[in-house]
C-alpha cells in the first residue's frame, strides 16, 4: 500500500458524523490503532454507551444527589422517547427555557432591553 493511500484511508476512516451535517475527523492526531482498541476496550469495561443510553432517556444518572441529567435536552430529545419526571414532561420544560433564552436574546438585539445606561448592549459575554 502506497504512502498516499495509507493517508487517505486514514483521512476517511478518521471521520465521525456529528449532528447537523458535521463532520469531526481526527486523522491529523496522532492516534494509532493500539490507541484506539485500548480506548475501545476501557469503553466497553465501563459499559459507556449503555451509561450515555440511560442518560439520553432520562434515567437517575446522579443518585448522591437524587437528581437526573438531563440538560442534553436543550439541543434536543436524540432518542424521542418521552422524559417524565414527577409527572413533568421534562422535554417540554426545557423546549419551555429554550423558547425563554430565545425571547430574552430577541429584545436584547432589538433594543428593548437596554443596559443600565439606557443604551443597547453592544456585547454580551455569557458565562456557564
Amino acid at each position: 500500500m502506497s504512502r498516499n493511500s495509507f493517508h487517505k484511508k486514514r483521512i476517511q476512516n478518521a471521520n465521525i458524523k456529528l449532528g447537523g451535517g458535521l463532520v469531526y475527523n481526527w486523522a491529523a492526531e496522532p492516534v494509532t490503532d493500539e490507541i484506539i482498541d485500548k480506548l475501545q476496550a476501557f469503553s466497553d469495561e465501563m459499559e459507556l454507551v449503555e451509561k450515555y443510553q440511560a442518560l439520553l432517556s432520562g434515567e437517575m444518572m446522579n443518585p448522591g444527589e437524587k437528581r437526573l441529567v438531563l440538560h442534553q435536552l436543550t439541543r434536543g430529545n436524540v432518542l424521542g422517547c418521552k422524559i417524565e419526571h414527577n409527572g413533568e414532561d421534562k422535554e417540554a420544560f426545557y423546549k419551555g427555557e429554550l423558547d425563554k433564552i430565545k425571547e430574552f436574546s430577541e429584545q436584547v438585539r432589538s433594543g428593548k432591553i437596554v443596559g443600565s445606561t439606557g443604551k443597547k448592549f453592544k456585547y454580551v459575554c455569557q458565562i456557564g
